[in-house]
């Protein structure tokens, strides 16, 4: 067999043949295989085998089935309870069960109780209930006996028509009896004598010492009037005088009328000047009524001061401003005498700007910028055709004055270098600068009160950039990846700074927050990668989540306030580099 088998493969080195059958002979004899049979089934840890015969020589040739592999199941973790065991988390195969993590006993937990007494009453016995606060498990034990009743006495007296009694009632609960009745004891009347007047009787009143019952009897005839004079009194300047009349000395009603005389008025015959005139009016001049004290003023012809004139001096007229020419005022009075009329305004000495006063030529303005005009006043809202990358935009457009930079002005303006706002611009609007990859420089004017999400997001090139005291929030993104921004000044009218506000400005390495700032946003200077140390006022009081991850350089937070009130600040998750940097308590700048 040896030999054929030699023989066959001589002959198979010579030979070019392709079948798809097994090849042991190019002219002898080709294997044809059957379909196989399985002859060992593969496990999750063992290889199987399928084994195949050659219908022509029953030769036999057997191919490896791989091993399939655990199937994993996770076998629930089971809580303990106070008086059951628990099991941890296991694992174990759902094809051949074998365990691969194996659970093990968690111990029972025990009863925790939470004792409650309740006290005992009058009637009833106390005792003491013991609940276990995680199952509700409970008992009843350490009972007392019932109190009692504990009766305090209070003693109503009779009255003159009621009898007395004593009520016993329970300090406790109020259970209550009545005993110890008293008989009533009568009215004790005492008599007051009420006098006869001008007009009215007398009599005498009878009234009970207890309860206040009354009654009238030993009635006296009236008086009558005893008559009085009132003398008459003089009128003066100023008060009426009375004729004579009369009233009862005894009752004082009036019996005979006074009436009323007429005043006298006043006598002016000597006045006095009160030296009160001025430049342009004439004084006053007082006198003392001859019959009292009264006075009356009235003015003094002509004798007014007439004017004291003082030089205004001439201002001269610069490019910006108005000038006056000469004038004069009364320095007494302040009345303008000869009034200064204004001198129109100078050229400016143009140039780039003006040698004078600094201000742009209109003729380095850039052109083909794209406005919009909305009322009265137009907004910059795109670069249209300009083709300059140092942007200078005019403080007027056709008359009108621009006041505002719409919404992606001047997005993905990669090759922008600089950029000249005029002071009349008020708003400048979202993503504005959004991608300005070139833009080293910018200035912000006066008047500016918001800078919007995205406006300089993406201005890598951008270095440093100075905020206005105008500006009262910073939006979310508003500096968001200026990766080359070293520094910034935030100014005291900034409250609040938004989400991811300054995220990676990679290159920033110190910033204050001023004490006008309350909030700091989440994100806020996420991923400042060089910043080593920050200083925080105490105004703040929230500071939101991942505000300072990845500030893998921060060092030294300088705190305004107190330790307590650091401690009182909403500080988010993810700020680990900002907790764990040491904090300088106290700091005076």
């Amino acid at each position: 067999m040896k030999a054929k088998k030699l023989l066959l493969g001589i002959l198979a080195s010579s030979c070019f043949c392709f079948s798809i059958f097994a090849l042991t002979s190019c002219g002898e004899h080709v294997h044809e295989w059957n379909e196989g049979e399985i002859t060992k089934e593969a496990t999750c840890t063992s290889n199987g085998e399928t084994t195949y015969t050659c219908s022509g020589c029953d030769e036999v040739k057997v191919e490896t089935i791989a091993a399939k592999g655990h199937v994993e199941i996770i076998d629930a973790a089971v809580e303990p309870t106070c008086t059951e065991t628990g099991l941890t988390e296991g694992k174990h195969c759902s094809t051949c069960n074998e365990v691969l993590v194996t659970q093990e006993e968690v111990v029972a937990l025990g009863h925790s109780y939470l004792s409650v007494v309740t006290n005992p009453i009058c009637t009833e016995q106390g005792y003491t209930t013991h609940t276990c606060e995680s199952c509700n498990d409970s008992y009843i034990d350490s009972y007392v006996a019932a109190l009692g009743h504990n009766y305090a006495t209070v003693v109503t007296e009779p009255t003159c028509t009621e009898q007395g009694y004593t009520t016993h009632t329970c300090e406790v609960c109020n259970d209550s009896y009545v005993d110890s009745y008293v008989d009533a004891l009568g009215h004790s009347y005492t008599s007051v004598i009420t006098e006869p007047t001008c007009n009215n009787r007398g009599y005498t009143t009878h009234t009970c010492e207890v309860c206040n019952d009354s009654y009238v009897d030993s009635y006296v005839d009236a008086l009558g009037h005893t008559v009085v004079i009132d003398e008459a009194v003089e009128a003066t300047c100023t008060a009426t005088g009375l004729t004579e009349g009369s009233h009862c000395d005894r009752c004082k009603e009036v019996l005979v009328t006074q009436e009323e005389v007429e005043a006298l008025g006043h006598s002016f015959t000597n006045y006095v000047s009160n030296n009160d005139e001025t430049c342009t009016e004439d004084g006053t001049e007082t006198a003392k009524c001859d019959r009292c004290d009264e006075t009356h003023t009235r003015t003094e012809e002509g004798s007014a001061l007439g004017h004291n004139e003082v030089i205004d001096e001439a201002v001269e007229a610069t490019c910006t401003t108005t000038g006056l020419t000469k004038g004069s005022h009364c320095d007494r009075c302040n009345e303008v005498l000869v009034a200064q009329e204004e001198v129109s305004m100078k050229d400016h000495e143009w140039s780039y700007i003006c040698g004078e006063c600094g201000q742009i030529n209109e003729e380095y303005y850039t052109d083909g910028l794209e406005y919009t005009l909305s009322g009265r006043v137009y907004s910059v809202t795109g670069i249209g055709t300009a083709t300059d990358t140092d942007i200078v935009i005019p403080s007027t457009y056709n008359g009108l004055p621009v006041t505002s930079i719409g919404e992606g002005a001047f997005y993905e303006c990669s090759s922008l270098v600089s950029i000249t706002i005029p002071d009349g611009v008020k708003s400048i609007g979202w993503y504005a600068f959004m991608f300005c990859s070139s833009l080293t420089s910018i200035t912000i004017p006066d008047g500016v009160t918001n800078i919007g999400n995205n406006t300089f997001c993406d201005c890598s090139s951008l270095t440093s950039i100075t905020i206005p005291d105008s500006v009262t929030s910073i939006g979310g993104a508003a500096f968001n990846f200026c990766s080359s921004l070293e520094s910034i000044t935030i100014p005291n009218s900034v409250t609040s700074i938004d989400s991811i506000a300054f995220q990676s400005c990679s290159s920033l390495t110190n910033i204050t927050i001023p004490d006008s700032v309350t909030s700091i946003g989440d994100g806020a200077f996420f991923g400042c990668s060089s910043l080593t140390s920050i200083t925080i006022s105490d105004s703040v009081t929230s500071i939101g989540k991942n505000a300072f991850n990845e500030c893998r350089s921060l060092t030294d937070v300088y705190y305004i306030g107190t330790e307590e009130q650091w401690n009182a600040i909403t500080i988010g998750i993810h700020n680990d580099y900002l907790t764990k940097a040491t904090i300088h308590y106290n700091y005076k700048g």
